[in-house]
């Protein structure tokens, strides 16, 4: 069972309302745009997650040759490397579901492509956030490695 304490739950349930407030905000602000320029904002999402998840697929890759290093033996010992991953596999599924539903609205009508746009601004900002957060640990683990 994992332990969360309470500003670690607050402080994503911040996120959480941040990012719905952005996708709310994107909804509501896509009501006077045609549909070429919804499935130019679709594309240019698609794009952005799928290069951000080759990025994240990327570290995954360099965190597993590096599993051997005494930081990352101690980090799996004491649980922070699996919540490393975690997160970072997070960060990986949001931008993922990015691409998928960005790749969807090219394909629906002027509604349904308007709510498919405010899911992608959505997990799109929630995986920045969560890419964020592991970003940062990850950069310390590489910083610290000899």
């Amino acid at each position: 069972m994992i332990k969360i304490s309470w500003h670690r739950l607050s402080m994503w349930l911040f996120w959480l309302l941040f990012c719905v407030a952005l996708a709310l905000l994107a909804l509501y602000g896509l009501d006077s745009r045609k549909q070429v320029d919804l499935i130019s904002v679709s594309s240019t999402f698609a794009t952005v997650s799928a290069t951000l998840f080759g990025f994240i697929v990327a570290g995954l890759s360099v965190l597993s040759s590096l599993m051997d290093k005494k930081l990352l033996k101690n980090m799996r010992r004491t649980g922070h490397f699996g919540v490393l991953l975690r997160e970072l596999y997070y960060a990986a599924m949001m931008f993922l579901g990015v691409l998928i539903t960005s790749l969807i609205t090219f394909f629906v009508d002027e509604k349904l492509l308007k709510i498919g746009i405010s899911a992608s601004v959505f997990l799109m900002s929630l995986g920045v956030v969560t890419l964020i957060k592991s970003g940062r640990k990850f950069h310390l683990i590489i910083s610290v490695i000899d």
